[in-house]
């Protein structure tokens, strides 16, 4: 009996300390996938090839910033060839487009010839972007449904668009704020990363161009989570590219409904795409006025309507005022000119008069 319990007592501790370096195990697992953004399941060469790589070209927090500043300034240096390498409409389209649907922000673009009201509406969409702009890069401090390598890629593209409108001057700047999140859309276009990566749109090639830095080939292999490309396989596939297209025009619009920054602890999976969950509560809503309001039309539509029609109202008083001195004035010319002749002559200028009426005249 004492040996049968010896030999079981050996095999609880075995079983126990498996299960202790089992738990060791996941823990540095997860703790890996957190790091990278992503986890692979190794079941085929590219995958192996994959890891590999992973394990070999490390990438810094410093790299990661050299990258996006030069495929930022890339991007930009001619917004309208990569819109046409992207395959997107093209600069004259997004104006007219939609902001909901993918084109600029003409916010920045009140069509009113009031120039104060002008500024107070630049202004006030200034203001909002820059308050959305810094909730972007510090986005790990409000939710942990981004995984690390996301939120790091978030604080890039966000700290390299506060420079790109902060240039000092208002014409540049108000069509740089407009630009924002369409650059935002270029800098996640599996084409134009194709290409800047390895020479070639089409994502045939499959390896980094030797005039890269060696620390390219990390940023290669760490794609999946970003950009969305490679295999479905992969932990966290596709999740940057997810939330902006799912959260970020629908966060600016929360902003302009509110004029409160949304709550990015009500946020759901980044594959979610329905209305914004929680948020301000209704008591608490501010009232933009129609003014702050115009982000879904175009400069080539009137974007001030009630202003409009308010103007419109003016001027048609205007007219009237301007017609009814008019007729008084004309009035009381006539009551002059008519003592000056005689009754028989006064009759026959009556008559005149009367053939001249519009609608009178026989044809």
């Amino acid at each position: 009996m004492s040996g049968r319990s010896t030999r079981s007592s050996t095999r609880q501790q075995q079983e126990a300390e498996r299960e202790h370096q089992r738990r060791l195990d996941d823990e540095r697992h997860w703790q890996y996938v957190n790091e990278n953004g992503f986890e692979l399941e190794l079941s085929h060469n590219e995958l192996d090839e994959q890891g590999e790589q992973l394990s070999r070209y490390n990438v810094t927090s410093d790299n990661w910033r050299l990258f996006f500043n030069d495929y930022f300034e890339w991007i930009v240096s001619d917004i309208r060839e990569s819109l046409r390498l992207a395959r997107r409409p093209t600069y004259e389209e997004l104006e007219e487009m939609p902001f909901w649907d993918g084109g600029f922000d003409n916010t920045f673009y009140p069509r009113t010839n009031d120039v104060g009201q002008q500024q107070q509406v630049i202004n006030f969409a200034s203001d909002l972007y820059d308050r959305f702009f810094h909730q972007m890069q510090n986005v790990s401090n409000e939710t942990s449904r981004l995984c690390p390598i996301v939120a790091q890629s978030l604080y890039h593209i966000f700290r390299n668009l506060q420079n790109y409108v902060d240039t000092g001057d208002l014409e540049t700047s108000r069509a740089h704020y407009s630009e924002s999140m369409v650059i935002v859309d270029l800098l996640l276009d599996e084409r134009l990363f194709y290409l800047y990566m390895t020479g070639s749109p089409t994502g045939n090639r499959r390896r980094v161009k030797a005039s890269h830095p060696e620390y390219y080939i990390g940023i290669w292999a760490r794609k999946a989570p970003i950009w969305g490309l490679g295999h479905r396989e992969e932990h966290n596939f596709g999740q940057l590219k997810a939330f902006i297209r799912n959260y970020s025009r629908r966060m600016i619009d929360y902003m302009y409904n509110y004029n409160s920054n949304y709550n990015m602890v009500n946020m759901g999976s980044v594959f979610y795409r329905g209305r914004l969950r929680g948020g301000t509560n209704n008591n608490e809503k501010i009232k933009i006025s129609s003014i702050e309001k115009n982000k879904y039309n175009t400069k080539y539509k009137m974007l001030f309507i009630e202003k409009s029609v308010k103007n419109a109202y003016g001027r048609i008083e205007s007219m009237l005022l301007d017609i009814v001195m008019d007729m008084n004035l004309k009035s009381r010319k006539l009551k002059k000119k008519s003592k000056k002749v005689t009754g028989n002559v006064l009759s026959k200028t009556k008559t005149k008069l009367t053939s001249k009426k519009p609608g009178k005249t026989k044809k």
